[in-house]
């Protein structure tokens, strides 16, 4: 009875395993998305937004993106998905 035991939770430590390397793959494959640029800070707050209304992100940035000229606006912002 003691090894059927053992034999189970072997098999239950196996099936976690391999769920975890399953999902660890999804979040790699989700990282190597191309990047989202947006033309003001405004648009990019916006799409932040409504992802994390639907779910899709629960920590974001909008950072911007190239050089501007002193004094001058970004003219690209960049959403960063940290979660």
């Amino acid at each position: 009875m003691t090894s059927l035991r053992t034999i189970r939770s072997a098999g239950l430590l196996v099936a976690a395993s391999a769920a975890i390397a399953v999902s660890a793959a999804g979040t790699a494959a989700a990282d190597a998305s191309p990047p989202r640029i947006y033309a003001s800070y405004g648009a990019c707050m916006s799409a932040g937004n409504i992802l994390a209304q639907q779910g899709q992100a629960h920590v974001f940035a909008c950072v911007p993106r190239g050089a501007a000229p002193a004094g001058a606006p970004p003219s690209e912002w960049e959403l960063i998905i940290r979660s």
